[in-house]
């Protein structure tokens, strides 16, 4: 189990600050920059833009600062037993500045981490475990797409182009997407489509629909009063028993059975 030490969001320090560690700490530190700061590693300084973080591992000398301006960021200590395995199997940067793709979404990640700990609700220190956890694979996984971009720089103008097509489909929920549909949006065969909307997301054209009209439809169940026939037709269903023999595959439930709660 991952156990968190101490967190801060948004933490704007003075320029007369100078965080100095030769020793570093004796657990992990994780700093996302909201500003401009100065670091040093290796001897070397280095300035960071906004939405750069770092991973620090146990005693690794920190040094960070900004002599003008001061600097603004989000930290958290933890520790974990042979967690440098676990990042090295992640292939996540350890002890070096990591640009973020959206520095908005990690901290709101971050934001959950620090709610479970100040609340401290029932199991809240395991429920803190899995969210740090997931945040790592979730950093990780953009650190590695960037990387392959990099690598071959076609794939980032195609994701771009992969995530609008996304974006359509899913603000269509009603309309009767196809496969060849969305491959005609991006200009590529079905197979090719297919494959590359899994890379950049993780699961299917298919299953990312339904993973999105179910939801939508839970929603609707929980919070409305229309009948199961009308929330059907909502999320692209003529066929209300189609639509409750899928949700009840996606779900484990029936929809009358998830709207009694």
């Amino acid at each position: 189990m991952i156990n968190l030490e101490y967190i801060g969001t948004h933490y704007k320090e003075d320029k007369n600050l100078i965080i100095d560690r030769p020793s570093g700490s004796q657990n992990f530190l994780f700093l996302l920059f909201h500003t401009d700061v100065y670091l040093v590693t290796n001897g070397k300084t280095n300035i960071l833009s906004p939405g750069t973080a770092i991973l620090f591992s146990p005693n690794t000398p920190q040094f960070y600062h900004h002599p003008v301006n001061g600097f603004d960021n989000d930290w958290f200590h933890f520790s974990k037993a042979n967690f440098e395995n676990d990042l090295n199997l992640l292939k996540f940067p350890i002890n070096k500045p990591l640009k973020i793709k959206n520095p908005i979404q990690i901290h709101n990640r971050i934001l959950e981490i620090e709610k479970e700990y100040l609340m401290k609700d029932i199991e809240y220190k395991a429920v803190i475990s899995n969210l740090i956890n997931n945040f790592f694979i979730e950093l990780s996984r953009e650190h590695n797409r960037n990387n392959d971009h990099k690598q071959n720089p076609y794939y980032h103008d195609l994701e771009l182009s992969f995530r609008d097509i996304r974006t359509t489909m899913l603000s269509s929920i009603s309309k009767k997407w196809s496969l060849p549909q969305l491959a005609n949006l991006s200009g590529l065969s079905s197979s090719r489509f297919s494959f590359l909307y899994k890379y950049f997301f993780g699961t299917s054209p298919k299953e990312d629909l339904l993973n999105e009209r179910f939801n939508i439809a839970k929603h609707y169940l929980a919070s409305s009063s229309q009948p199961i026939s009308a929330i059907a037709a909502t999320v692209g269903y003529d066929d209300i028993y189609q639509f409750s023999k899928q949700f009840k595959k996606h779900t484990g439930i029936s929809p009358s059975k998830y709207r009694e709660g």
